[in-house]
């Protein structure tokens, strides 16, 4: 399911031992990290005499410098289409009308986007999808914010639909039971991520023996992935493996955590992908799961463990590798 982290297809073989076996070589890889033109010590965790600002400014431009090679690949996969998402919109209708259900209400989030493409706001105005058993569907929106909504709902790949709106004094829930009646709807069901208390004053309208859990519904709509989708999450992975193959080239000891994850988020952003996140732990803090708060530096024999991801057309990779900086002591 598209979502901030999501659930991964399996990645092609990843050459360990390749990378173990050049783990002895990175500490040669210390000229990437030698001082700039300017005198200043590069991302080697050596104080500066600048400013935090200027200072964010040089490891940003020395990440690029580092990552200049890096190309675009958002093009190597196609995104979902709106074609696709009307494929999934009817299938949705079928899966609720097997289920004797006669709508699906779905707020922000991953499911709205599987349907619709269409990304928005919590906040504490209902904004919503419902999803109708006939294949139409229909939108809750406050008033003031119909004309923000229009410009994607009815942008030229939008997924179109109608628009219900409710002003400020009414609150959405009389609009939307007159909504669902109007359209004979007995049954509604609640995708998981509604928020409960949205449910609650809705059941107090519309009747609480008309709203059904919908997980069954979303389970049957998303959890096989078709093709396209497969291929997006294995692009995606293959992506982030190579990003880190990208980021260990560079490592040279004096490198902390916080700077290893940047340059995986760098890099993640120069392929094109989005919402990068990294996880780089180091010596004693990569035995405990999710690390410490202690920033250590990397030095030769550490154990260097890296948790990173990113998204690619709104699906999500995540990749674990652990490896050791150059050969580890002898003693251990």
């Amino acid at each position: 399911m598209p979502s901030e982290r999501n659930v991964t297809s399996t990645p092609e073989p990843f050459d360990r031992r390749a990378l173990l076996a050049v783990g002895g070589a990175f500490g040669l890889a210390s000229t990437l990290s030698a001082c700039r033109s300017d005198g200043s010590p590069a991302l080697d965790g050596a104080p500066r005499e600048r400013g935090d600002a200027s200072r964010a400014r040089d490891d940003a431009d020395r990440r690029a410098e580092l990552f200049a090679h890096v190309k675009d690949q958002r093009a190597s996969v196609s995104p979902i289409s709106a074609s696709d998402r009307s494929t999934r919109r009817a299938r949705a209708a079928q899966i609720l009308a097997g289920l004797d259900v006669g709508a699906l209400l779905v707020e922000p989030g991953p499911t709205m986007t599987y349907l619709t493409g269409i990304s928005w706001g919590h906040s504490e105005r209902l904004f919503a999808l419902v999803m109708l058993a006939d294949g139409t569907h229909a939108w809750i929106c406050p008033a003031f914010e119909e004309s923000k909504a229009r410009l994607s709902i009815d942008a030229a790949d939008g997924p179109g639909g109608t628009v219900v709106t409710w002003q400020e004094d009414v609150h959405p829930f009389v609009p939307l039971a007159a909504f669902l009646r109007e359209h004979k709807v007995d049954r509604l069901a609640i995708e998981p991520q509604v928020r409960s208390g949205f449910v609650d004053r809705l059941a107090d309208v519309f009747g609480r023996e008309r709203i059904v859990p919908g997980h069954a519904a979303v389970l049957a709509l998303r959890a096989r992935k078709d093709q396209h989708e497969i291929a997006i999450l294995r692009r995606a992975n293959e992506l982030t493996k190579s990003a880190i193959r990208e980021v260990a080239a560079t490592l040279s000891p004096g490198l902390d955590g916080a700077e290893i994850s940047a340059r995986l988020d760098a890099v993640h952003e120069k392929m094109g992908m989005r919402s990068p996140w990294c996880l780089a732990l180091i010596g004693p803090a990569a035995a405990l799961p999710h690390g410490d708060a202690a920033a250590a530096p990397l030095a030769k024999g550490d154990v260097l463990l890296i948790d990173t991801g990113a998204s690619l057309h709104g699906y999500q990779s995540d990749i674990s590798r652990t490896w050791t900086f150059g050969a580890p002591p002898s003693d251990r």
